[in-house]
């Protein structure tokens, strides 16, 4: 609703596992979970609907590193056919984009998912909101984490550049029940029409790559994420400085 109001287009990087069984699939949703999924499942055709796209953030938010290589690549596919049920493959088309959960990268699967044509974005402007609600223990009682609203929309609009890529985290229960993460709406409705008062105009990554394609900036790296980075304004021209190398490159 916030981004239909301010006639934004976003980028919604999907945790498959939220909306299918994908990676447990000998595992049925039953009751709640069902509902939720349900729900989720038909958020995620609405922002469909309504102009958004859709990106890979893999089965479960976990690290995928340490997976043999073809093993990898099969929980690729698994959640690109979950995409492909909301947005008819379309993704694919309109930018493909990718994002490693816990932004856990290496060589190997940068290598993997350049070879399906991905794109791998990992973001410039972020406030660390996963822990905005975070429940901290103090004298053995459990907190939210002192982090408020207008901390977060403070960050975004000082760090704000032209081609940042903002990362916000939609909202996650944990084991005890307890909502995390649950005021990204009420920052987004803040913090764009600052942004937009201040002269930017936000979008989706395929916008803003479309952008970048129009006006270029050097980049001698060959690699999609390196060449991303520098045509959106980003630090290191080579390689993926944020992935782990096991062992020294030859």
């Amino acid at each position: 609703r916030v981004l239909r109001e301010a006639e934004v287009t976003a980028t919604f990087f999907v945790t498959s596992a939220l909306v299918s069984n994908d990676e447990l699939e000998s595992v049925a949703s039953v009751g709640d979970e069902r509902k939720e999924k349900e729900r989720m499942a038909g958020l995620l055709q609405q922002a469909v609907t309504e102009g958004h796209e859709l990106a890979h953030h893999m089965g479960e938010d976990r690290a995928y590193g340490g997976l043999p290589g073809e093993t990898f690549v099969q929980c690729v596919e698994t959640t690109e056919a979950t995409l492909a049920r909301f947005d008819g493959g379309r993704g694919a088309k309109a930018g493909r984009w990718w994002r490693p959960p816990s932004a856990s990268l290496t060589h190997p699967m940068c290598d993997a998912l350049e070879s399906r044509g991905y794109r791998l974005c990992m973001g410039d402007l972020y406030s660390n909101d996963v822990w905005i609600d975070a429940p901290t223990q103090r004298g053995g009682v459990r907190t939210p984490c002192p982090r408020t609203i207008d901390y977060h929309v403070a960050f975004l609009i000082d760090q704000a550049r032209p081609g940042s890529v903002m990362i916000l985290h939609s909202a996650k229960r944990d084991e005890r029940g307890t909502l995390w993460r649950g005021k990204t709406a009420d920052i987004l409705a803040r913090a764009l029409p600052k942004l937009a008062a201040r002269g930017f105009e936000c979008g989706s990554l395929s916008a803003l790559q479309d952008a970048a394609d129009r006006a270029p900036l050097p980049c001698h790296s060959q690699r999609l994420g390196a060449r991303l980075r520098r045509a959106l304004g980003g630090g290191a021209s080579e390689g993926y400085p944020w992935a782990a190398r096991a062992s020294p490159p030859p």
